[in-house]
């Protein structure tokens, strides 16, 4: 995207045949020691706790967490699972 993204300390990587990266939409925080597997979109205003792993796509203004990585708040809400 064309705003602020942080990523510090991670990795990405794919398997699938075409588009095999990440996107990363605009004002995304990815934490040390993420890793996103894929063709991942991680949605803007989105944030990714450190060291999740990120299977599925991240909806925006969502902050993730975990392995693998679960929405525990989208736009603002805490998410029950």
């Amino acid at each position: 995207g064309n705003g602020a993204v942080g990523i510090d300390n991670n990795a990405v990587s794919g398997k699938d045949k075409g588009k095999r990266h990440p996107t990363v939409e605009n004002n995304v925080i990815i934490s040390a020691g993420v890793k996103v597997l894929g063709p991942i979109v991680i949605g803007e205003n989105s944030k990714i706790g450190a060291n999740a792993v990120v299977l599925h796509d991240i909806p925006k203004n969502a902050t993730a967490v975990g392995i693998p990585a679960k929405v525990v708040r989208l736009n603002g809400v805490k998410v029950e699972h």
